[in-house]
């Protein structure tokens, strides 16, 4: 298993852990479009001076973790990773490289009023201008294969507000103190409730295809 770690500086923080829940694929990809930019930057950032980490773990799971202290959720990660004298070069099927330029290019695309439009016209213009000789093999390629991936979205919370909300209703297990959330959602997500709290290395192993499996009690 390889993996790295990347501390998180004040500024990013509400990148990696928006203050609004994440509900849309669009959210998933921007977050994983910018921890990319991060990995590619290489911050590098004092211990005491972090604000959460990434952790990109790559086994027979290939996945980003986004790590706090009373939440942390995991995205499948579908870039190839190469290391090359200390900084990490990703790129993507077809030879893509995946930069900072890609990044931004792409970003624009799916964030733009247009990719709301109920016509595919509006948005291919949008995407026509985005074009240039450097990207006009790669651009919408890239962003198709992001719509389509699956992400694989899991979140671990510690919430006792949530938890307090649902013992004064009665309802103790409906929200419990530390639980797994799976997809994102309204009609596909559920929750997974734990006896307690877990540490980070649990998490990852939870996830890592080359462990031994965790059982859910019937």
């Amino acid at each position: 298993m390889k993996d790295w770690t990347f501390n998180i500086d004040i500024v990013s923080k509400d990148l990696f852990f928006p203050k609004v829940r994440v509900k849309t694929k669009i959210q998933v990809i921007n977050i994983l479009l910018e921890a990319s930019r991060y990995i590619i930057s290489n911050p590098k950032l004092k211990q005491n001076e972090s604000k959460g980490q990434i952790k990109l773990v790559v086994d027979k799971m290939s996945r980003l973790f986004f790590i706090s202290e009373k939440k942390s959720f995991s995205i499948a990660f579908p870039f190839i990773v190469n290391e090359i004298n200390g900084n990490l070069d990703l790129s993507f099927k077809n030879n893509i490289n995946v930069n900072s330029y890609l990044i931004s290019q792409t970003k624009s695309a799916i964030n733009c009023n247009s990719f709301e439009d109920d016509c595919v016209l509006g948005f291919a213009d949008s995407l026509d201008e985005l074009k240039n000789e450097d990207n006009d093999e790669d651009l919408w390629f890239f962003i198709r294969e992001l719509m389509l991936y699956e992400d694989g979205y899991i979140r671990y919370d510690n919430d006792p507000i949530g938890h307090q909300e649902a013992k004064d209703k009665g309802k103790p297990h409906r929200h419990p103190l530390d639980h797994y959330d799976l997809f994102y959602t309204n009609g596909a997500t559920f929750k997974i409730g734990l006896k307690r709290a877990i540490k980070t290395v649990q998490f990852i192993d939870l996830l890592n295809r080359q462990t031994d499996c965790d059982y859910l009690k019937n």
